[in-house]
């Protein structure tokens, strides 16, 4: 009876020192024993790598620091027909266009992995580096970029001149920048532009004979003047006594026209390019209706 006595006593001590405990020490443990106390860094049951609780006071990204702009003016660089065994250079204008400075870090021709510029006959095609590499905002800088085509341009599987072609690369501190350019060599000065027939998108020969009906697309392609044509003025001289209309403004560079009276037609395209400059001579191109074919 006294041992039972004296053990109720000794629990009861141990359960007032407990109570004292936590109310000194820290929630959940005692404060004489720090191993009482729950570890975040340590793993889980499941033995896997200690787990460092999120950082709360860390600072998210901004999001509105403004990035490097750049334009080219222009967009896409053409040359249009130029006379061979010459060189011809046109101007590119970039231009910072956002609220912070642009620093250009490589303008060139595009290349594939084997260092070899990209484009038929990019190889005719040569570029000055800007100046200067670095750009405040609204500020511009001229690269040059030069043409020389040692032979005239050869014609496509459409029958169509094939344009020599590249893509300047400009590489600036917010990205990259394409500019695809592209020139037709030519062997005479303001030569007529290049006309070609189609019927439903083939490519038929000048002279070729057509079925009442047939519904024929014209395409004429510069081959001389500074840069692409800006304006176009089709005419259409059709058989003695028959008409023919368009099916579009003779003002575009694809019209389309069905002729409805057997005979000879012959179509003219005359261009002007964007300083006003006008062909030479018009392109021609001739068909002719059979009424039984």
């Amino acid at each position: 009876m006294k041992v039972a006595r004296w053990l109720t006593i000794i629990t009861l001590m141990g359960l007032l020192a407990g109570i004292g405990g936590c109310e000194e020490g820290a929630p959940g443990g005692s404060a004489n024993n720090p191993s009482d106390v729950t570890d975040t860094t340590q793993g889980n049951d499941s033995g896997d790598a200690p787990v460092t609780p999120p950082d709360d006071t860390a600072t998210p990204p901004d999001d509105t620091v403004p990035l490097p702009c750049l334009m080219a003016v222009p967009q896409e660089l053409q040359f249009g027909g130029k006379l061979c065994d010459w060189t011809w250079t046109e101007t590119l204008t970039l231009k910072g266009c956002g609220d912070t400075s642009v620093t250009l870090l490589e303008v060139g021709l595009a290349m594939d992995e084997n260092s070899d510029c990209i484009g038929h006959n990019c190889a005719f095609y040569a570029v000055e580096a800007a100046s200067p590499m670095a750009l405040a905002p609204n500020e511009t800088t001229e690269v040059l970029v030069h043409y020389s085509p040692p032979t005239e341009s050869t014609l496509g599987p459409n029958g169509q001149p094939l344009f020599d072609s590249a893509t300047v690369w400009v590489h600036f501190d917010g990205g990259q920048l394409p500019v695809p350019v592209s020139g037709l060599g030519v062997s005479t000065p303001c030569a007529a532009p290049h006309m070609t027939m189609y019927s439903q998108g083939t490519a038929i020969a000048d002279g070729h004979t057509v079925a009442i009906g047939t519904t024929l697309s014209f395409v004429a392609t510069p081959t001389c003047g500074d840069g692409p044509a800006s304006d176009w003025k089709w005419t259409v001289e059709p058989p003695e006594g028959a008409t023919a209309t368009w099916a579009l403004p003779t003002t575009i560079d694809k019209p389309t026209l069905t002729p409805n009276n057997p005979g000879k037609y012959t179509v003219a395209a005359s261009f002007w390019d964007k300083n006003g400059g006008k062909n030479c001579a018009p392109g021609t191109v001739t068909f002719w209706v059979d009424e039984g074919s």
